[in-house]
Order: C-alpha cells, then sequence, then structure tokens
C-alpha cells in the first residue's frame, strides 16, 4: 500500500503542512497509526492523554518524537466529569485546530502498562464526544468522530451491509437492551447527528501493530488460552469482519484531505473488511500461522454455535457494513485503500511474535502443550494474561 500524498496540482488551497489535527486517544492501537499517517502526509499533529510523554510507551515516544508531534496531558474523562471539558476547550481554542480527530474511548483490552479496560465508560464513549460536539459548534472547529459496527444489531442484514445512515433512520441499530458500550456508543452518535461541523465514521473490530498480545482486546487472550489450557470454545455462528488499523488510518488521511480540498458529500460514513471470520476460523487461521497444525491435530481449537444460545445470550449474527458510498466517493478523489480481509499472512505478522516462545516449545516438545515456561509465565504475568475472561 502507499501512502497518501499531499504533492499534485495545486488546488489553491493551503498545504496539508499548515493544517493543524488535534488527535485524541493517538496513543492507541488505532490511535498510533493514525498519527503516523497524519505526520506522514505532511499534516501538524497534536496528540493529547491522560499520561505525560516520559510515561508513555517507549515505542511511543519514539513515535511522536521522530514525527516532532505536540504530546499534551489532560485526562478528558476528568476533564468532562469535573470541569465541564473547560481545558479541553481552551485547548481547542487556543491551539488553532482545523480538525479534530476523536478516537479516545473505552473499547475494552488491556493496556501495556497493565490498565484494564471494560467496554463500559459512559463518560468516554458518550458524555465526551456529545460535549465535543458542542466545542465544534462554538469554535467552529470540525471533527471526525470514530463511532463502531457495535450499533448495528446484527440482525436482518443484506449481503452489501447495513447502510451508512445516521441513527434513529434504521430500525435495525440497537435499542436499550444492548450491550453497554453498543449502547454509549449510539447514544453518541444521536446526540452529535445533524451537526454540520462533526463527521461520524463507523469501523468494525480492529486489529494491527501491538505493544502488547492483549491490546486488542480478544484475539490475544483466545491465543493464550489455546496454548496454555485450551478451555475456552469458540464460536462459529457470528460473522465478524476484522479491519487492519493501518488501512482505517489511511482512510481518515483519504477524508481529511478531501475536507480541505472540496468537502464531504455525508456527515456518516462507514470502512471496513467484507470478508467476515468467525472465532473459529480465526484460530484455525492461528494455527497454520504458527506451523501447528500437526500438533493441533491433538490439541484443536474446540468450536462453538453461539446460535443454538437463547436469543438474549447470542451476539450480533452479522454487522458487515456497506462501504459503497465511501469507497465510490474517494476513488472519485483518487484517495481510496480497499480494506484488506484478515488471513494467515496477517496473522503471522500481527500476532506470531507475542506467542513464539511457547510455540517453538511445543513444536520441539509436543507433550508440553498447556505449560507456559516460567519465563514465558512471567511475561503472561505482566501483561495482565493469566487473568483472563470469557469472550
Amino acid at each position: 500500500l502507499k501512502l497518501l500524498s499531499i504533492s499534485g496540482p495545486s488546488t489553491g488551497l493551503r498545504a496539508m503542512s499548515e493544517r493543524k489535527v488535534l488527535i485524541t486517544g493517538g496513543t492507541g492501537l488505532l490511535g498510533r497509526e493514525v498519527v503516523a499517517h497524519f505526520c506522514k502526509c505532511g499534516f501538524a499533529v497534536t496528540t493529547i492523554s491522560s499520561h505525560p510523554m516520559e510515561r508513555l510507551h517507549q515505542q511511543v515516544q519514539h513515535l511522536l518524537k521522530s514525527h516532532e508531534v505536540t504530546h499534551l496531558e489532560l485526562d478528558l474523562a476528568e476533564d468532562v466529569e469535573h470541569n465541564g471539558a473547560a481545558k479541553l476547550e481552551e485547548v481547542i481554542a487556543t491551539g488553532g485546530y482545523e480538525l479534530i480527530v476523536h478516537l479516545a474511548a473505552d473499547r475494552g483490552g488491556i493496556k501495556w502498562d497493565g490498565e484494564r479496560k471494560s467496554m463500559n465508560n459512559p463518560v468516554l464513549n458518550t458524555e465526551l464526544p456529545a460535549v465535543m460536539g458542542i466545542i465544534a459548534t462554538k469554535l467552529g472547529v470540525r471533527v471526525f468522530h470514530m463511532s463502531t459496527e457495535y450499533v448495528w444489531s446484527g440482525d436482518d442484514n443484506t449481503p452489501e451491509g447495513y447502510p451508512a445512515v445516521p441513527i434513529g433512520t434504521d430500525p435495525r441499530f440497537v435499542g436499550a437492551n444492548a450491550m453497554a458500550y453498543a449502547a454509549q456508543k449510539r447514544d453518541a452518535e444521536e446526540r452529535l447527528t445533524g451537526n454540520p461541523n462533526v463527521t461520524i465514521i463507523r469501523i468494525p473490530v480492529l486489529y494491527g501493530p501491538m505493544l502488547n498480545a492483549l491490546e486488542d482486546g480478544t484475539a490475544g487472550t483466545s491465543i493464550n488460552d489455546f496454548l496454555t489450557e485450551n478451555a475456552w470454545k469458540h464460536d462459529t455462528w457470528q460473522r465478524r469482519y476484522p479491519t487492519y488499523s493501518t488501512d482505517v488510518a489511511i482512510i481518515l488521511v483519504a477524508l481529511a484531505k478531501k475536507l480541505f480540498d472540496t468537502g464531504l458529500k455525508k456527515q456518516v460514513y462507514q470502512y471496513g473488511a467484507q470478508a467476515k471470520v468467525s472465532k473459529f476460523e480465526f484460530m484455525q487461521l492461528f494455527v497454520q500461522a504458527s506451523g501447528l497444525s500437526k500438533e493441533a491435530e491433538m490439541h484443536a481449537p474446540v468450536p462453538d454455535d453461539a446460535g443454538s444460545r437463547p436469543p438474549d445470550k447470542r451476539p450480533p449474527f452479522d454487522v458487515l457494513l456497506d462501504i459503497s458510498e465511501i469507497r465510490e466517493e474517494l476513488t472519485e478523489a483518487g484517495l481510496w485503500c480497499e480494506p484488506r480481509g484478515l488471513d494467515v499472512r496477517m496473522v503471522r505478522k500481527t500476532w506470531l511474535s507475542f506467542f513464539k516462545d511457547e510455540v517453538n516449545k511445543f513444536k520441539n516438545d509436543p507433550d508440553s502443550w498447556g505449560f507456559c515456561t516460567e519465563s514465558s509465565a512471567t511475561t503472561r504475568q505482566s501483561q495482565g494474561l493469566n487473568s483472563v475472561g470469557v469472550y
């Protein structure tokens, strides 16, 4: 894939290097890729997080410093709860930003420092986006708000996927009985709908370059269980569409470039991989990627059928997103990047390095399957991998 270029015929608009962008959540799994691509495409980037530069992971510090990114320390949740987001508004008002890429949310997973996220934080997932919309209107700044396929129920989908339409315009959006994260993200969209300064972008579950094995929220814990106790069952029923974080970053830069060049046509966009992968199929891909196919004949991933559960206990069946409109708009502008599906090569690239010690041990001594080495167990504990929950 090629990075977007800011070269080409002049449109009479300012160079992208003069465009100041503030990225919330810029140190996370998606945020790091977004920061890197906005910088490489010439934008002047500022990140904001609850930690000062010196407390960030060494890889994140290197990323920010190498791209000359300005980093601001501000606990956004605390600012919203206790200050009415006054500090955030001051940062935006005095920073001269023309675009805020709002990625900050509690989407689950375990951070590199062991902090466990719960996918249940109404301040981060609902109140902060709502306040961001108010600030955007007041100061005349544009906002890209990242949302999720979780706002869709998974019922009555079509082969093309759910359409990129606003909340409240389709009966297939989740209702009041939805899981906390889905309801909070839906409520955030509802409070931003109709705001001309805000663009909503829905994406599916993500994978990509990680700082630890659990940062993606689900896949790493599934692999760890498989290589140790193998106590989990992996669903064959739900259709999931894992999407590479780098591809999402490229699309966000494309939308920003088009916003500043000719404007965007819609308020709501959707982007994501179109190839479905169940959780069980993911585990089969890992077995192939790790070269454990022979060993797994006696220690295979265990399938499960979530469709056989009572309706109120099932996950959403199919949340495929229709990406035809964003594809058409960005293709016309020469900025389209087709999302990659998840295959053996991408599984090997993303996860295998975190589990190579266990994989190599099992290849050399198949009878040891299910027992971590002392060194790997210590590593797992430091990453929170000894307290694995059901997914």
